[in-house]
Order: C-alpha cells, then structure tokens, then sequence
C-alpha cells in the first residue's frame, strides 16, 4: 500500500509542474509502471503459436499508456493483443514491427487505457519464420493512479505535461501530437470513429500474392473505403509471409495512391521494412466510396512458391452529425 502523506506531498510536487485532468474535486497522483511479457519460439518450434496472459496487479488503476518490444533483422512474429476492457487492438493478426523501430520505438495510445486491479493483457505470437529462434519482450508502459480528494486539480497548460513525456526520458519531441492525445481536434458538426481496414476484402482472394518465379512479380493491393463515411488514415501497417518453400523471403517495394489520383509517395520504398508501422504526421484524408491501391513489386525473392502481404490503414471514419 502507498504512503497517503506521501502522495499528497507528491501532488503538491507535481502541481507545479502540470500533469492530466483528474475528476471534479480530485486530483491525481501517477507514478511510472511497465509490465513486461516475454517469450521464445526456438528453431523448428513445438507449435507455431503462443497465447501469455498477464492480470494487472497491484491496489490502484493502472494506466496503459504505450506498447514496446524488442525487434531484430531476424524478427518474424505475428501478434495480436486483447486489451484489458475486452477489445482486441489490431483487427487481425499483425506483424510484430508493427511496435517497434519508430519514433520513441513505442506504439503510443491516443487516450490512457484504465485497468483496474484484476484485469488482464492476452498476448497471442505465432512464429512465421520457424528457420531462425525468434526471442522477443513487450512492454506495456503506463502508470499507476491514485486519486487524492481536495487536491490541486485543473488543465494544466506547461510543456511538461504534453503526453510524449509522461513516460519516461524515452522519447520523441518530433511525434505527431495526434500520438500523445493532443489533436488533432475533430472539426465542429463531425464526429470520429477509430476504425482499422484491411486488404483482406475478398473471401475467393483472402491474400494478394506473387509468385517468386514470375517474370514480371508486380501487382496492385487494394483496399476499399465504405460508402457511408470518409476515411482518415494516420497509420500504414503491413505483413509479409511466404510458403515453407522459398528459400529467401525477398522484400515487398510499394507505392501508395488513392483513387482520386493522389499519391502518398514519387517513388517505390521497402513496404514491410520502413513503411510498417509508420505513423503519419496528418490524416490522408481518403474519400468515401474510394480506395487505396499500392503498386507491389517484388525483388529478391528464390526458392519456389509464393510470397503473400496483407495491408492495413489504421485511423478514423468521420461523419457528419446533425
């Protein structure tokens, strides 16, 4: 149990400083947490796939802020999380780079996740690339909250307490504000909705897919945005896999342009390598009723078989509202 008198001389601290808005007549005092999760899948593994479940612990709320891991040039896992409220954070299984090599090397939430004591994080990894041991540790940073009565409470207004420092030292001032919380604002008479697409569209096509040995292994991924509402992607995310048969896996090069002839790019980059899990500093703000098309080619690739990648668009639907 926490010292009371010690949080309330650490609110007085903090005060000073600015920290988030507690409720009416409360204020809060955070103190910085990480839950860890690790695992291993040795080479030729008994079973491709992994599920870890960790219960929060502890006598107060904890506040889940960001997601870390670990990655390497050999890293090849497939990962998807159930957060503690029940809600799954990726629509899909996705690669596991999905959470690291940009920014602060973390996938920061928009708004603090509260886990009470007693709730748990699942962790399901699959190994996709079984030839090489496949280590790896997240970590789900946050803080623990505790709520003081009569204290100092208000909006703070300092630089220290904009979210990309509330963590730790570990950070990047150049992020997009959106990461953090802080905007941007969605306009007056329009309401947001978080939503994820996926190129997975087509029940007889579950996968786009070249095959290794064609003369001419190009293609276009697409991905179709609904009718009803226009689409505000502020994250590209990607995962590439291939048949037991190819030798060298080889890389996924695309372009990316919307049907209105926009292009988010003048030239063909690693898709799986530098665009997975890149953040984008605003909404590409994509038409309802379009798409996205990505212009694939694929280099380096032997053996024999097929190499698949699948495509996500993660960030908000908006309509308008009466």
């Amino acid at each position: 149990m926490t010292d009371v008198s010690l949080l309330r001389q650490a609110d007085q601290v903090l005060s000073k400083c600015g920290r988030a808005i507690a409720p009416v007549g409360m204020s809060a005092v955070c103190f910085p947490r990480g839950i860890p999760i690790q695992a291993v899948f040795p080479v030729t593994p008994n079973s491709l796939s992994q599920t870890i479940t960790r219960e929060i612990s502890g006598d107060t709320t904890f506040l889940l802020r960001a997601i870390s891991t670990t990655s390497s040039a050999t890293t090849a896992l497939s990962i998807q999380i159930q957060l503690p409220n029940g809600r799954f954070l990726l629509s899909n299984l996705a690669d596991v780079l999905t959470f690291a090599g940009y920014g602060s090397w973390r996938y920061l939430l928009t708004e603090d996740l509260e886990c009470p004591p007693g709730t748990k994080i699942t962790v399901t990894l699959v190994d996709t690339n079984t030839a090489v041991a496949q280590p790896i540790m997240l970590l789900f940073e946050g803080a623990d909250r505790y709520l003081l009565k009569g204290g100092h409470s208000g909006r703070p207004e300092l630089a220290s307490d904009l979210p990309r420092y509330r963590i730790n030292a570990n950070q990047n001032i150049m992020a997009p504000c959106w990461m953090g919380g802080e905007g941007p604002e969605t306009p007056l008479g329009y309401q947001d909705e978080e939503f994820t697409y996926c190129s997975e569209v087509d029940p007889l096509h579950p996968q786009f897919s070249i095959a290794v040995t064609a003369t001419n292994p190009t293609g276009t991924l697409s991905i179709p945005i609904d009718q009803a509402t226009d689409f505000l992607a502020y994250r590209l995310m990607f995962q590439q896999t291939v048949d037991g048969t190819v030798t060298l896996p080889g890389l996924f090069l695309g372009r990316m342009r919307d049907s209105s002839g926009y292009a988010l790019m003048d030239d063909y980059l690693d898709l799986v390598g530098i665009l997975n899990g890149a953040e984008l500093p605003k909404g590409w703000r994509i038409e309802k009723g379009g798409q996205v098309l990505i212009d694939v080619e694929l280099v380096g690739a032997t053996g024999t078989g097929n190499a698949y990648l699948v495509a996500w668009l993660k960030g908000v639907r908006r309509r308008k509202v009466s």
